[in-house]
């Protein structure tokens, strides 16, 4: 069975369980917030935990549900871009283990109840550059945060398009793409939803002509030709926030990361790369006692323009917390393993907040760090950042298009919000 046959196979199969799965029962317990936002050690750090809460956005299965035909009749109804009769449609969809699987399961659905022209072809687990030709292509997944992902894939098919012109074919000399430009690819991007960031990294590709970007360069930004959709676009956190109230925001919450928005699906919690994993999963509350000089000079985020509002270390806090508290708000995720709770509250929290050393994100990067406290505490370590622990959970991962469906089934007896 290919991955045409096998998509078409899993549509008919799920979709009625992906439309009435629960919705909105993973929503914020204000009462537990606010019991989060008062433990806090400082005046400073209760009014940081404040402004942030504001700004935690829940998207329900109800509403992404809701997106993905907002985003499929988007795509169908570009009136400067018909999809062409003689190019043969095909949809880009990713592994079976990965959201963007159930968000084209979902769009299929859309795309025949309303009569649209449905894809011959189902691209699935890669994208490769040779499936182009002669068609359009839709690329379909929920969510970019920081557009890194895609801004890699894109770049790369750009230059790999250039580089099939006759002066370069064959050749292994990188590519400048001020005089060489990329042959007509109809590729189209369509994300339910996307941070201003990532919409503003997709918007132009940047080869810079000291560091080759996949053995090409040029001396100028040179404009993403690739046509994006988005159904919602959701402000930055330090478009919104005051230069001083986002930097803290980072520094107690979520130090080695610079994450664009506090967000979370009813499917998924992302993780530390795009948003406040921790935060959302444990529901910290940071000791009196944080070691600032470590967490100043370990900063991952390279924005220099933010350093000057690095003085957390200069608060004068009015509660003696000596370790790490946890009050965890997410409703049904309030659970820690006591396994492992108590040693994580004695943690440095430096330490706690970092992710294991070798252990891959959901974007494919190792952590930089490795340090003594991490490879001596592994268990400790990869319970709090493991993937399959996070909640809400990711249950697409588990098997769902090849069975395990059991617990899926149950949950249909439940009636979606």
């Amino acid at each position: 069975m290919n991955s045409t046959e096998e998509f078409i196979e899993n549509y008919k199969n799920k979709i009625q369980d992906l439309l009435s799965m629960p919705s909105g029962q993973h929503e914020v317990d204000k009462e537990r917030l606010n019991e989060w936002i008062n433990a806090q050690a400082s005046i400073r750090r209760r009014e940081t935990a404040r402004i942030l809460s504001e700004h935690i956005r829940y998207i329900t299965h109800s509403e992404l549900i809701t997106k993905c035909k907002e985003l499929v009749n988007k795509m169908y109804n570009d009136p400067t871009n018909p999809i062409p009769i003689e190019n043969t449609l095909k949809w880009f969809v990713g592994p079976k283990n990965k959201s963007a699987y159930f968000i084209g399961i979902l769009c299929y659905h859309f795309a025949k109840e309303l009569n649209y022209r449905l894809p011959e072809v189902i691209l699935s687990p890669s994208l490769k550059y040779n499936e182009f030709d002669k068609s359009t292509t839709f690329y379909l997944d929920d969510m970019s945060y920081s557009g890194s992902q895609i801004y890699q894939l894109l770049q790369k098919i750009y230059v790999t398009s250039a580089k099939s012109s006759e002066e370069y074919i064959n050749k292994k000399k990188a590519i400048n793409l001020d005089v060489v430009k990329e042959k007509y690819i109809d590729l189209r991007i369509g994300i339910c939803f996307i941070t201003e960031r990532a919409k503003n990294q997709l918007d132009n590709f940047n080869f810079n002509s000291t560091v080759f970007s996949h053995g090409a360069y040029a001396t100028h930004l040179i404009p993403n030709p690739y046509k994006r959709y988005y159904s919602e676009i959701i402000a930055d956190l330090n478009s919104i926030l005051d230069p001083q109230i986002y930097t803290d925001t980072l520094i107690y919450f979520n130090p080695f990361r610079d994450s664009s928005c506090i967000c979370y699906f009813d499917h998924k919690l992302a993780d530390s790369n795009s948003t406040f994993t921790n935060l959302l999963r444990f529901g910290q509350v940071p000791p009196t006692k944080i070691d600032f000089s470590f967490i100043y000079k370990h900063e991952d985020r390279k924005l220099s323009k933010y350093k000057r509002y690095y003085n957390q270390h200069t608060d004068v806090c009015d509660k003696d917390l000596t370790e790490i508290e946890f009050i965890p708000f997410i409703k049904g995720c309030n659970e820690i393993d006591e396994k492992f709770k108590e040693k994580l509250k004695k943690l440095p929290y430096h330490i706690f907040m970092m992710t294991l050393s070798g252990e891959k994100e959901e974007n494919g990067e190792n952590s930089e760090y490795s340090f003594y406290e991490i490879k001596t505490n592994y268990e400790l370590f990869n319970y709090k950042n493991s993937v399959d622990k996070r909640c809400p959970h990711s249950w697409y991962k588990n098997a769902y298009f090849t069975g395990g469906t059991r617990r899926l089934r149950k949950r249909k007896t439940r009636r979606r919000k």
